[in-house]
């Protein structure tokens, strides 16, 4: 059974769509979004294609993709659960300059397993379901989640999956199959803000 309930939070002042999930054995299709998408996986594992590679993170380990970058999920073909934010591109730019990095951050990996930056990004996470949390504890706690996230596992900006100069064939073909695609201005399956979904 898949459910899901979604929520706007602030941060920084920028409206960010937040959602929480959990699946069973449902897989996306492959997508992209305009917006960083920043998760924690709680239970099981996200197993999903990204940058050519398949990516695997379990349970308390980050998951992330860049904005414009295609991916799919649920590959493992098993239930599994988490939280994710949608953060544009734009606040993760601010959140780099109050952290001191300054940097375009780009995630090339698809995933963060040290326990430290997972921590901070788990804690993150449960204040933005905690009632009781204030805008400041929830700035507070986006610096540290992910300053920790840009200082350590940014890096330089690597060739996309449209500007690696393979040969043009090849590379005709690998654009005509991004190009269908969908593009997720959250995520690609989601309920309606505030409610439960089941598929």
């Amino acid at each position: 059974m898949n459910a899901a309930t979604t929520r706007i939070s602030n941060v920084f002042g920028h409206p960010c769509e937040v959602i929480r999930a959990r699946f069973g054995t449902m897989r996306f299709d492959r997508h992209f979004h305009d917006t960083f998408s920043i998760g924690i996986v709680t239970s099981g594992a996200n197993v999903f294609s990204y940058r050519r590679k398949q990516v695997e993170v379990l349970a308390g380990s980050t998951c992330i993709a860049d904005p414009g970058e295609v991916h799919d999920g649920g590959l493992a073909g098993r239930p599994w659960s988490y939280a994710n934010i949608f953060i544009p591109a734009g606040l993760f730019e601010a959140l780099s300059r109050e952290d001191g990095t300054d940097t375009e951050p780009v995630f090339a990996l698809g995933k963060v397993t040290d326990r430290t930056s997972c921590a901070a990004v788990a804690a993150f996470f449960c204040a933005l379901f905690a009632p009781e949390a204030t805008e400041e504890t929830m700035d507070e706690l986006a610096v540290s989640a992910f300053g920790r996230l840009l200082r350590c596992h940014a890096v330089d900006r690597p060739p996309t999956s449209r500007t690696d100069g393979r040969p043009m064939a090849k590379r005709a073909v690998e654009i005509m199959n991004d190009r269908t695609a969908r593009a997720c201005p959250f995520h690609c399956w989601r309920a309606k803000p505030g409610s439960a979904a089941t598929a």
